[in-house]
Formats: structure tokens, sequence, C-alpha cells
């Protein structure tokens, strides 16, 4: 009879287990379904984004960073569209520019005309740093692994590999920035920070500015960000796309730049 009653007991036990596990496999792949779902939302809220980009007529949107809210099966969808032409390339900004930016933004004299040479010495072929720059050897110094590549920065969140460079300047500098952009800045789309460092460094007015002639009309560079709430899961996509302007000769009018 004792035994009996262990065996029933460990049977009870087992079965317990088994459910508890089968639980929690239930609630997890629920989980992951409703992650999935809220990704695909995601994607589609971006290709709706760029349709809207397309869409000339007055249904269409533009990159003026205003959230617009999305109604979606069983959840909520946010976009925001920024426009890139008014930014900064660093991968083709003067010094003079960088260091006037980087004031401007917040930081003293001395150090932005040191971050600034160090941004010129990550993109420009050489083993001299520039003044108050930094090379390899600057790096090296630093105990940091690498150094400066000698090209292109391929992402805004490079800028933060760059010596001297910290988290805190790098968010406060993103907003600026852009390295998919041709290096012409749209001041009439630039924010006042970006724009009070290209009246300080090119020694014209606000209103010579503005008088400037605008020269051929650029493609735009757009970032999409799309969130999705589904439930309990959440989902966001980061994409820069650019989009040519309407009637250009061009086999397909947009082209993803960066997805995340």
């Amino acid at each position: 009879m004792l035994i009996v009653l262990w065996t029933v007991a460990l049977l009870a036990l087992l079965g317990a287990h088994i459910t508890a596990t089968a639980r929690q496999a239930a609630s997890l792949s629920l989980l992951l379904q409703g992650a999935a779902a809220a990704e695909a939302l995601a994607d589609g809220l971006v290709d709706e984004a760029i349709f809207r980009l397309l869409d000339p007529s007055p249904r269409g949107w533009t990159a003026d960073g205003v959230p617009r809210t999305v109604r979606l099966g069983g959840g909520i969808g946010e976009v925001v569209v920024l426009d890139h032409a008014g930014r900064v390339n660093p991968s083709l900004a003067t010094p003079e520019l960088l260091t006037a930016l980087l004031r401007h933004d917040g930081m003293e004299e001395q150090r932005a005309v040191r971050l600034a040479g160090a941004i010129m010495d990550w993109r420009t072929i050489g083993e001299s740093p520039s003044p108050g720059g930094a090379k390899l050897a600057q790096y090296r110094a630093a105990g940091l692994p690498y150094g400066p590549p000698h090209e292109a920065f391929r992402s805004p969140e490079e800028l933060g590999l760059v010596l001297g460079m910290t988290p805190d300047v790098l968010a406060r500098l993103q907003p600026h920035v852009s390295v998919w952009t041709r290096g012409q800045i749209n001041l009439a789309r630039a924010d006042p920070v970006v724009v009070q460092a290209v009246q300080e460094t090119s020694g014209m007015t606000s209103r010579q500015l503005q008088q400037a002639p605008a020269g051929e009309v650029a493609p735009l560079v757009a970032e999409i960000i799309a969130r999705v709430t589904l439930r309990e899961a959440q989902a966001v996509r980061r994409v820069v796309v650019r989009v040519d302007p309407a009637g250009a000769d061009t086999p397909q009018p947009w082209h993803i730049l960066a997805w995340q």
C-alpha cells in the first residue's frame, strides 16, 4: 500500500510538472507570436510611410517630424518621419563647421576643436593627426584596440568610436548629423543649431543664407521611426530611405539606406 501511495504521489508531481511546462511553453509561444506580429506590423508601417512620401496628393506625408497614430488590428502604431536635408554630414563637413556645430550644441571651445579634429582624422588618410586630433598612436595610448579606418562614416553610431566622443555628446549631436546626405545643407529644413553653425562658418547673415540659390532639387533623405504596441508585444523599426524627386529618371523612386 505504501509503495502504491508513493507511486501515485510521484505521478501526481510529474503530471503537475508536465502541465506547468506545457503552460510555460504555450505562454512563450504566444509571446513570440505577438512579437512576430508586432514586427510585421512595424514593417508594414514603414512601407505605408514610404508610399505616403511618394504620394503628391494632399493625402501624402511630409518629413515634418510630427507623430502620426495609426490604428491597427488589435494594436496601435505610431510613425515619425524626420528630414535629413538640414543636417550636417560628418564625412563631408569642414573642421570649422564641425567645431561650430559642437560649440553651438553646448561644448566648450577647446574640446570642440579637439573632437572636430578627431572626427576629421577618422575619415582622412594619413598617419599624422590634425591639431588636437587623433590617429592610431593616440587610440593606442588611450588603450583602444582600434584606430581610424580612413573612410567615410557608415552610420551616426560610428561617431561614438571617435576618440573623445562620449555617449551624452553623441546623443546631443545625432539629431544634427546624417551620414546619408550629399553634403549640401538645406537651411530651410535645418534646426537652429545647424543654422547657427553654418551662418558662423560661412560669414553670411540669415537673410543672405535664405536668399542663396537653391540649386537642383535633391532627393529626400528621410528617417522613418515606426513603433507598434500589440497587446503585450512591442516593435520598433528605424529606417532611412532616399526618395528621388518627382519626375526623376530612375527605375525605382525610393531606396533603403539603412534598416534597424
